[in-house]
């Protein structure tokens, strides 16, 4: 009888133990997506600061290098988000590491299409030299465009060498 008492109890504690189990991992499983938008978030607000070092332990992390924060128009990858940082450092790193050169938002700018808006000559140097689409339109505008209304005449500049469409 004993025995019997202590193979019920047995059971028992197995099915509380399993259920424990199963509990924690419904709750990895809810908040896996929560920490990975966290951790995409948090990457894409880094490139815009251009902490580049944030970029890395979060590249380390598993942050995505080419996906947005979020799924809104407002929400840019992280190369369009880099280049709105004065200086090129982050751009770089996302280009080392396999980033879309051309990445886009979701009306359709690109990371030189901002560069060139921003005036970031050394961004947009940079982003030509990794094969930057020099005519890639949004909504009817070109990085030349952008350039243009800026009065960037050295960027206007580059981007005709670079084969800009007047």
């Amino acid at each position: 009888m004993a025995s019997s008492t202590r193979l019920r109890t047995f059971k028992w504690l197995s099915l509380a133990v399993i259920f424990v189990l199963l509990v924690l991992a419904g709750f990895t499983i809810v908040y896996r997506e929560s920490i990975r938008h966290y951790r995409q978030s948090t990457f894409v607000e880094a490139a815009l600061r251009g902490n580049v070092l944030r970029m890395r332990l979060l590249l380390a992390a598993g942050a995505n290098i080419d996906q947005p924060a979020c799924e809104s128009f407002l929400c840019p990858p992280p190369i369009v988000a880099a280049a709105f940082n004065e200086r090129s450092d982050g751009v770089r790193l996302l280009l080392d590491r396999g980033a879309n050169v051309n990445g886009r938002m979701q009306r359709g700018q690109t990371a030189l299409m901002i560069a060139a808006y921003q005036g970031r000559v050394d961004t947009v140097k940079l982003l030509l030299s990794r094969g930057a689409d020099v005519n890639a339109e949004s909504q009817g505008n070109t990085a030349l465009e952008g350039a243009k209304q800026k009065s960037r005449s050295d960027i206007v500049e580059m981007l005709v060498n670079a084969g800009a469409s007047r």
